[in-house]
């Protein structure tokens, strides 16, 4: 118990009592907006710009100015990340209105705010809103939304198909599409609903259809890293290795591949600990090994790491047998397109890069 008890306090006073945590619980992950949008990172519109002109009417300072009311905790955690807006919706004729709570994260704010044309909070959370009660993810259904629009300007789609005009910036259309998608209204929104590579397979447009690997791209267009990161992720989850993070620490582009590698192998461990990744600063290895030795596990760094690979193993072997591979991968062309921080990219060098992260694969898998 003493053992334990000195470890707790550790990591409790690391927690509480350093800045370490303190960009989840003060601002929270929207404060990445600016930021990102400085740098040229920001998808917006579709990925037609990395810089959006309303970016500060839809910061994380702003929401925390003129929307937020309160700040939630996950059971037993210290930091409260988790950031409640509120919104006045008027219900029926006669003045009468009712205050809607929605949380909100980075996420959110670039899938249903820059990357659909959004300009404020305010229209952000109620968007936010009609998404969370039909059920659907946030990110998928604004790169969707996102897609069409840009879909419907070039006349690839139709109103026959949208059944209303599709415009950036317009959230009462927007609204009535997401509950069209949830419901499958017409043949259009049931193969929205599957996602814009399906939708851009069957209409067209699939050089600006901004999937990675299948999968909606997250709210970062910072380089190869996020790139390459996130076509490659074992969970197809831009949190699996953090590309956009390596692209933002101006990682030579010779070691990119290399180092996706490590902090995915890295996460592993920390998420088959159950550990959030907002901790990921709290629970390096010298603390994860302290913190196990405390409950009678005793494992050495090299150990760790053989976990690490073990499990990435078993996630391929799962991917493998429900027909995934990495030579499936096809970058759209969009993302040539729009710079990023570290400038335009390169289509022939991000397929190679996943090539020499599925040789990685392929050796870690013998």
């Amino acid at each position: 118990m003493k053992k334990y008890r000195e470890v707790y306090d550790s990591i409790y006073d690391t927690v509480t009592k350093t800045d370490v945590m303190e960009k989840y619980h003060a601002v929270g992950t929207s404060i990445n907006v600016l930021p990102l949008n400085e740098m040229n990172s920001l998808p917006s519109l579709n990925l037609q710009t990395t810089r959006y002109e309303h970016a500060e009417n839809i910061s994380g300072e702003r929401f925390a100015k003129e929307v937020l009311v309160r700040k939630v905790a996950c059971s037993g955690c210290q930091i409260g990340c988790i950031h409640i807006g509120q919104f006045r919706r008027e219900f029926d004729d006669g003045y009468e209105y009712e205050t809607v709570n929605v949380s909100y994260d980075h996420e959110l704010v670039f899938a249903l705010g820059s990357f659909v044309g959004l300009k404020n909070p305010e229209e952000v959370l109620q968007l936010i809103d009609v998404v969370e009660r039909e059920g659907l993810d946030a990110i998928s259904t604004g790169v969707a939304l996102g897609w069409a629009t840009e879909a419907y300007k070039r006349g690839i789609i139709t109103i026959d198909d949208t059944l209303m005009p599709f415009e950036f910036g317009v959230l009462q259309n927007y609204m009535a599409a997401v509950h069209y998608i949830a419901t499958g209204k017409n043949e259009f929104y049931r193969a929205l609903g599957k996602g814009v590579d399906f939708a851009s397979k069957k209409y067209g447009g699939q050089d600006f259809a901004c999937h990675l690997g299948g999968n909606e791209m997250p709210g970062y267009h910072t380089g190869y890293g996020s790139v390459v990161g996130f076509s490659v992720g074992s969970r197809h989850s831009h949190l699996d290795n953090a590309g956009y993070s390596i692209d933002q620490a101006r990682t030579k582009e010779d070691d990119i591949v290399k180092k996706i590698f490590e902090e995915e192998l890295e996460r592993n461990i920390l998420t088959s600990l159950v550990i959030c990744l907002f901790a990921r600063k709290v629970y390096n290895r010298d603390t994860i090994i302290k913190a196990l030795d405390a409950v009678g596990i005793t494992l050495t760094n090299s150990e760790l790491t053989e976990i690490a690979k073990e499990i990435l193993r078993t996630k391929y072997r799962i991917k493998e047998k429900l027909g995934y591979s990495l030579d499936q991968i096809k970058i759209p062309k969009r993302f040539f397109k729009t710079i990023t921080l570290n400038g335009k990219l390169d289509e022939e060098k991000a397929n190679n890069m996943v090539k020499e992260y599925k040789a990685m694969i392929d050796e870690l898998m013998k």
